[in-house]
């Protein structure tokens, strides 16, 4: 009787104001209350049962099925637990909460035959496989009978902004296999609430894993703006869709919550659906059995929205679908206007995660051209990254144990896959005291210098032995081209070439490139690009280079946060002593300051200039220890656009550097990936960074974000020692892939060396359009002969190119689940690719 009076009772104070159905339902508790006993205590059992049933007659007309009208809305329900791979918690905990909830969930469809449950996140399903087996196989009967969802499509619910492209794929590659092998069917759902942001390439990732619907709750908690609709289609940067609606979760199933789902509906004119998913969330727990009872009596309930139990994929097909054609369509990336401090917070979460995608590239590379098929560590090592792409371990949102656990297991990721790199690099080159090779994983010739590990001196191309800011002994390596995914052997010795480019005198440096001015800080006060006379800082704005520091105090959420004040709060640091020379060579001048950041804090700076290139990279050492402080490096330089290029997933956003608008003021702080660029038609300036993913920029200042000291929930504020580079790149030309997109990727991933001459030549690769790059080389998933591409346009543009393979027999194009597969006609070793803007082609050759 209680959940029949309470069924009534929110009827009457919940339904909206004026509403038929809370009168009837006030009238029937105006005639129980002269009836209901308030003191149960002093009344006998026999009248305590007589007012029950009394009561129960007043009220069953009230809780009587009957006709429902659709017009008052539909109300989709399903029961559900948002489960956090990690977060205030460690991994191990929320295994054993898993199997709490699932056992839960199996236990009230014993109970209750109508009732469903879905689960996102193929991980938490694997660890119910490998820790509690017989629990497994009872979500398998349930999977069977059609009462328990597995969907999600991701190994994890990943974050969106920082996690890397190919990474993304994977997520949805290993979550689908999972799914198939052990219980038969594809996911159809993007299922991904609470994550901080949604980047523009997801749309095409998800069609091109077989993922067509996409379901979030996190743009209600935009500050500024609210969205214009919660059922739409979504497109990407390439023009792919999905259908996308905006869920509640974390709800009861009383009549108030049903209410309030039908009334959260944002576009009345185009849908009157929402889907609601029911049950206790983020540490688990789900539905109860009370919650059962309150939708045992709400279904049919003349007065509320129709509510139906329905899986998310039925949702879609059924309330959704019919409706597209009228649907609004929202192009772009679903912006999160809130956490945003995320995108910096725990400096070595992001620099490994960085790292550890760089890794696995260069190791699936070398293992896919031994012709011996993936190697064996592969899976488990990708499953690593994955599991700590999690939408609260990557943006550093968890507790000090969270990000000890994902630093340790993600730096011992890139050991391993660095050895397994090594062994694959002494089998290419024959033993030679004399000679050593450099191989090139990337798609496109290399031609700048790069720096390799350890001393070494070149017989016929020049090098400098440096010590980095690490201390780590280096050596940079000038005039050797290396050809697009191959490598050159060079004779050891000692170059007698003895050019010096650089002049330094106090304060100015002549370089073949730039006049640089520098400050009493050590920032660049002015600089002129010799190549066409240009200005490149702005008159008047910050020095180039300037690192600013701040208090970072947000009013909640310090370790999500970074809140739009910080322009009002950065200061210039100010330099320790003298600058150090400590490269004037032919190839490079790097000149060193130390700088003391607030209370306890310092940085050493390598500020790097070329000769024969116009990068000027910055290279520091943090040794942190500031609370509640956030770290940037100012650029505000000469060239006026009204956006700046991001690099996201397989491309490219164009976000304003204007604040005309709410929309615009929202976006003080946004996602880049290997580059942020800022041009007109003829000139222009990038900012490469080797692990930094937060930036903001306005007018013509740009300002990248390199640490944060929030203290909640981690308390220690990222301390430590960390390492970090950026660079400034201006360009003559406008944007494009040449000028900004290959020397990020040069940037960012490592050239190889081996000692010893190269056995026999790597297979020649020629891509005809320079725009295309191949950003995955791997071993076929089906473990079957081939090697397989991943390959995206990069500048936005359509274009048809020519792919050269030295050796193809045949090639076909699949989807990136390496299925679906369509001959490509091959001709003298090479196939034509059409491209539309942004496109990703999955491409296995044989």
């Amino acid at each position: 009787m209680v959940f029949d009076l309470s069924t009534v009772l929110s009827l009457a104070l919940d339904a909206p104001v004026g509403d038929f159905a809370a009168g009837k339902a006030t009238r029937a508790l105006e005639k129980v209350f002269p009836l209901f006993i308030l003191d149960p205590v002093h009344h006998t059992l026999p009248e305590l049962e007589d007012s029950a049933r009394k009561i129960s007659a007043l009220l069953a007309p009230v809780l009587e099925k009957g006709m429902q009208d659709e017009s008052r809305g539909f109300v989709g329900v399903i029961g559900h637990s948002h489960m956090d791979t990690a977060w205030l918690w460690p991994m191990s905990e929320t295994i054993r909460k898993c199997a709490r909830t699932y056992s839960e969930a199996v236990t009230l469809m014993d109970l209750y035959p109508d009732y469903s449950f879905m689960q996102s996140s193929s991980l938490h399903m694997y660890w119910m496989k490998k820790y509690y087996p017989a629990l497994y196989e009872r979500i398998r009967e349930k999977v069977k009978e059609g009462r328990y969802d597995m969907t999600g499509g991701v190994w994890v619910e990943c974050d969106c902004n920082i996690t890397g492209g190919e990474a993304m794929v994977r997520q949805f590659l290993y979550g689908q296999k999972f799914t198939r092998e052990e219980f038969g069917y594809e996911m159809e759902s993007f299922w991904l609430p609470d994550t901080f942001g949604y980047s523009a390439s997801t749309p095409q990732i998800m069609r091109g894993c077989n993922v067509k619907y996409f379901f979030t709750t996190k743009i209600s908690w935009n500050e500024l703006n609210k969205f214009p609709a919660d059922t739409f289609v979504w497109k990407g940067i390439d023009g792919s869709a999905v259908l996308t609606h905006f869920n509640r979760m974390h709800t009861m199933t009383t009549p108030k919550e049903i209410f309030q789902t039908a009334e959260a509906i944002a576009d009345p004119l185009h849908t009157d659906s929402k889907l609601m998913a029911y049950g206790f969330g983020d540490g688990g727990g789900g539905p109860t059995p009370g919650m059962m009872e309150y939708l045992k009596r709400v279904i049919g309930l003349p007065g509320l929205p129709v509510v139906k139990p329905v899986t998310p994929e039925a949702f879609m097909k059924e309330r959704v679908e019919p409706l597209e054609e009228s649907l609004a369509t929202y192009e772009g990336e679903l912006y999160l206007e809130f956490h945003r401090g995320t995108l910096t917070s725990i400096h070595n979460i992001k620099r490994n995660n960085r790292l550890a995608e760089i890794a696995l590239h260069d190791l699936e590379f070398f293992a896919a051209l031994s012709g011996k098929g993936a190697h064996p560590e592969t899976e488990r090592l990708w499953k690593i990254l994955l599991q700590n792409q999690f939408h609260d371990i990557l943006p550093g949102s968890s507790i000090p144990e969270v990000n000890d656990t994902a630093i340790k297991e993600v730096t011992a990721l890139l050991s391993e896959a660095t050895g397994y790199t090594g062994e694959y690099l002494d089998e290419k080159v024959a033993k030679d005291e004399s000679k050593v090779t450099f191989f090139n994983t990337l798609s496109f010739e290399r031609n700048k210098p790069f720096a390799v590990p350890g001393t070494v001196t070149l017989k016929d191309y020049p090098t400098e032995n440096y010590e980095a800011v690490t201390g780590e002994k280096r050596t940079l390596v000038g005039g050797l081209a290396l050809p697009a995914f191959g490598a050159e052997t060079a004779a050891l010795g000692k170059d007698e070439k003895k050019e010096k480019p650089f002049e330094f005198d106090a304060n100015k440096l002549e370089t073949p490139i730039y006049t640089a001015v520098f400050d009493e800080n050590g920032y660049i006060a002015s600089l002129t690009d010799k190549r066409t006379g240009r200005e490149v800082k702005h008159e008047g704005g910050l020095p180039l280079g300037a690192i600013m520091a701040g208090e970072d105090m947000p009013s909640q959420y310090e370790n999500w946060e970074t809140e739009s004040d910080f322009e009002e709060k950065l200061f210039p640091v100010s330099v320790e002593s003298a600058p150090e020379i400590v490269s004037d060579g032919a190839l490079s001048f790097r000149v060193r300051n130390r700088y003391a950041i607030g209370k306890a804090s310092h940085a050493v700076v390598d500020t790097v200039f070329y000769a024969n290139d116009p990068e000027i990279d910055y290279e520091m050492s943090l040794d942190w220890h500031e609370k509640r402080t956030l770290l940037k490096a100012a650029f505000d330089v000469n060239v006026k656009s009204r956006t700046v290029r991001n690099e996201i997933q397989y491309g490219h956003l164009e976000r304003p550097t204007t604040r005309n608008n709410s929309w615009d003021d929202a976006k003080y702080e946004v996602v880049n990936h290997k580059w942020s660029d800022i041009s007109e038609t003829r000139y222009g300036v990038a900012l490469l960074n080797d692990c930094k993913y937060g930036i903001s920029a306005r007018g013509t200042l740009l300002m990248l974000s390199l640490h944060k000291g929030g203290q909640r929930p981690d308390y220690r504020a990222d301390e430590g020692l960390h390492t970090m580079r950026y660079a400034l790149l201006p360009h003559v030309g406008g944007f494009s892939s040449d000028n900004v997109v290959k020397p990020a990727y040069a940037f960012n991933y490592p050239v190889f060396m081996a000692a010893g001459a190269l056995c026999e030549p790597m297979k020649k690769v020629v891509l005809s359009e320079s725009n295309v790059i191949v950003e995955a080389v791997k071993s076929p998933e089906d473990g079957g002969k081939g090697v397989v591409l991943r390959l995206y346009e990069c500048e936005g543009a359509e274009t048809r190119t020519a792919l050269t393979w030295e050796g193809m027999e045949a090639a076909e194009e699949t989807n990136m689940l390496e299925e679906n597969a369509r001959a490509l006609a091959v001709e003298n070793n090479a196939v034509t690719l059409n491209f539309h803007p942004f496109e990703i082609k999955t491409v296995r050759i044989l």
